[in-house]
């Protein structure tokens, strides 16, 4: 079973249960429990798929506009839900599309952008357009990976 989880959410995952880790290592006991129960929580978390859909039931990602494109390259989304897609401005307004997704959102200069759409229809690849250029790619897939 393939699951689909951003890497910014697996990237939050990890750096949350790394800072729990290390400001609860000591040597007194209860702050050796409280290591063990974080450390503990993090693995089942981690290694359960109803965790992992729970990270990414909110289906929602966040990119940058560097140099054209956008930064990670991929978004990723799942089939049937609503989607928001937040994008960090780079200082010039620009036009985002998503073929099948968004016909073109504008997107302010700086600060974040929020786009919200249904991802429905067939899964698969879909280029993402800053400005009329590619500068991305937009991955819809069902849940499981199907």
């Amino acid at each position: 079973m393939k699951l689909v989880a951003s890497t910014a959410a697996r990237v939050a995952l990890v750096g949350v249960a790394s800072s729990l880790l290390l400001a609860a290592c000591g040597d007194t006991p209860k702050e050796e429990g409280v290591a063990e129960m974080v450390s503990t929580a993090a693995v089942e978390v981690m290694a359960s798929p109803a965790g992992v859909e729970a990270i990414i039931a909110e289906n929602t990602a966040t990119v940058a506009i560097k140099d054209g494109k956008i930064e990670p390259k991929t978004v990723e989304a799942l089939l049937g839900k609503p989607f928001t897609l937040v994008v960090t401005g780079d200082g010039t307004e620009h036009t985002l599309a998503i073929d099948t997704f968004v016909d073109g959102e504008t997107v302010a200069a700086t600060g974040d952008t929020e786009i919200q759409f249904d991802v429905d229809g067939a899964g698969g690849e879909y280029t993402i357009t800053i400005d009329g250029k590619d500068a991305g790619t937009f991955t819809a897939s069902e849940a499981g990976g199907a």
